[in-house]
């Protein structure tokens, strides 16, 4: 139920997911500068820059290591232009506080014992915790008499579901 892996590993876990999408069955020298560059283009649609830019170090790490020890002719992502859209600013992240006071309002509204998930989003409304946080808790993590919560794993939703 917890994570096992660390935000690094899964970072990396990711790229390679994603280079094997984009390019499956490819060798190395079939992976030109414009098939490099398309796999860029299409990733970034829809993605901050900055995702797209972390995407890059990543996939094509793998590629100028390839390319500076001799095993492909030519580097891939050399000059690749990075796209993307521009960062979320940082009060669009987070709702204010009337939003949460609307989102809590809707939440207690016709709330019963068996909406399991809405007493998740009261939870992480009033803590601030990721949702994989909440996720989980256990009895034992709650400390009623003292008001307290001991957050100490996280569901791995990505990886589990």
């Amino acid at each position: 139920m917890t994570t096992t892996l660390d935000d690094n590993d899964r970072s990396y876990k990711h790229a390679m997911a994603l280079a094997d999408r984009y390019f499956g069955e490819l060798k190395l020298k079939e992976i030109d500068h414009e098939t490099y560059q398309n796999f860029l283009n299409d990733y970034s649609k829809g993605r901050a820059r900055a995702t797209v830019k972390k995407a890059n170090d990543k996939i094509g790490a793998p590629l100028r290591h390839a390319f500076n020890h001799g095993h492909i002719p030519n580097n891939p992502t050399y000059k690749v232009k990075i796209d993307g859209d521009n960062a979320q600013k940082e009060a669009e992240k987070y709702l204010n506080k009337h939003e949460a006071e609307a989102v809590l309002k809707e939440l207690l509204n016709g709330i019963r014992v068996d909406y399991t998930t809405r007493y998740m989003l009261i939870l992480q409304l009033a803590t601030g915790a990721r949702i994989g946080e909440i996720m989980g808790l256990q009895f034992k993590d709650i400390n009623f008499l003292n008001n307290r919560i001991d957050i100490n794993k996280s569901w791995d939703y990505k990886e589990t579901l």
